[in-house]
């Protein structure tokens, strides 16, 4: 109840993926040799997620916006990768980081974790990140590791205006109904009448 109330009451809310499952990343190249990095979809299973707060560029420097503590962070594991749902502060940082994500110069994510399994593909070239022991932060950041990771707002308002627009529309086809239902219902009665002056010749 207190989470619904707490984002009832902010407008600056956003949704985006901060972890990525299955979708290799170059994590560094040197002279023309690419070493990648997966995110193993199990990696989260048994994951601390408890303490995780929502940053800027996993910035200590920059005071966060949003935190798994106090129902502001919301993270949800599904077969796609790790969603977030943050009800920004309304401080300055709060309003300038929903500003930025909503103009959208900040589409991406990423996130801070500590590893405990992980296994490198030599034929591949890949590290595996199989289990993550605890995640500290997700964050909006200028430059991912994780290109196919994303972040942008939820237009309370937009979704108001199309609950609205959605609404109206049921009503007015109800309306149309009840027209027809009573076009149909007098011409009925007009048929009754038109028998009755017939049969007893009015």
């Amino acid at each position: 109840m207190e989470d619904n109330i707490l984002e009832k009451n902010n407008k600056m809310v956003v949704e985006g993926y901060a972890i990525v499952f299955n979708q290799p990343t170059v994590l560094w190249e040197y002279e023309g040799k690419k070493i990648y990095e997966v995110i193993d979809p199990r990696s989260l299973d048994n994951c601390d997620l408890s303490d995780v707060c929502f940053k800027y560029n996993h910035s200590d420097e920059v005071l966060i916006v949003a935190s798994v503590k106090n129902g502001t962070l919301k993270l949800d594991v599904d077969k796609i990768g790790l969603k977030i749902r943050a009800s920004l502060v309304n401080t300055t940082v709060g309003k300038d980081l929903y500003e930025m994500i909503k103009t959208k110069l900040l589409t991406k994510m990423s996130f801070a974790f500590a590893i405990e399994e992980d296994h490198y593909d030599k034929d591949t070239s890949t590290r595996v990140v199989r289990k993550i022991k605890r995640l500290f932060d997700v964050s909006a950041v200028t430059n991912p590791a994780y290109p196919q990771t994303n972040l942008y707002c939820v237009d309370n308002e937009n979704l108001e205006s199309l609950r609205v627009s959605i609404l109206n529309t049921y009503n007015s086809d109800r309306e149309v109904e009840r027209i027809k239902r009573n076009i149909k219902e007098s011409s009925k009665l007009e048929l009754e009448k038109l028998k009755i002056k017939i049969k007893y010749k009015i």
